[in-house]
């Protein structure tokens, strides 16, 4: 309970710190954070930086809690509406047979570009490597979809197209999926 307490803390004076950051560039702006805004932050920013510094702590926050409750502390927490509903998120672990550990975490749909509609946590058994990895939705020239990720040290990849996956009771879906994840697990160092 109490690295629980201590994770919830750690998570919160991130997300403060995120927030202030794109606070203090919209007050020197005086423009107010759109939740497009607030949103990139969340799945660019804190999300990426929390997994591959935090992992253990995070991953259990995600098993325990879920997405949605990261969500809304990181929103209520800085004075944003929760725009979203429990429903617009889930976390799913897919056991890997060799140890690597890989949970896909579902955003709530994407309304503009890079917002991401999938989120990929992975770290490869034995040597403890991180990936994270987003699929991004673009709509600058038509709809389309990017496979990402984000480095330990902050930077973003661009890995190439990827695919709007069919709706979860689509005969399609789970072959779709697991094409995807396949991919992931390949682009895992």
């Amino acid at each position: 309970m109490k690295k629980l307490i201590a994770l919830l803390l750690a998570l919160c004076l991130l997300s403060v710190f995120c927030a202030g950051a794109a606070g203090a560039e919209a007050a020197e702006t005086n423009e107010e954070l759109t939740p497009h805004q607030v949103r990139y932050y969340f799945e660019h920013r804190l999300l990426p930086n929390e997994f591959h510094n935090n992992t253990a702590e995070l991953v259990a926050f995600l098993r325990e809690n879920g997405l949605f409750a990261l969500w809304r502390n990181f929103t209520q927490n800085n004075g944003f509406d929760v725009i979203y509903t429990a429903d617009d998120f889930s976390v799913t672990e897919f056991p890997q047979e060799d140890g690597t550990f890989l949970m896909l975490l579902i955003m709530p749909k994407p309304e503009d570009t890079p917002l991401c509609a999938r989120i990929y946590l992975c770290q490869r058994a034995g040597s403890g490597d991180t990936g994270f990895f987003t699929v991004e939705y673009d709509n600058y020239f038509g709809e389309s979809w990017f496979l990402c990720g984000w480095t330990k040290d902050g930077n973003h990849q661009n890995y190439g197209a990827a695919i709007a996956l069919p709706a979860p009771d689509d005969p399609g879906y789970e072959e779709a999926l697991n094409n995807e994840i396949n991919m992931i697990l390949q682009l895992l160092p």
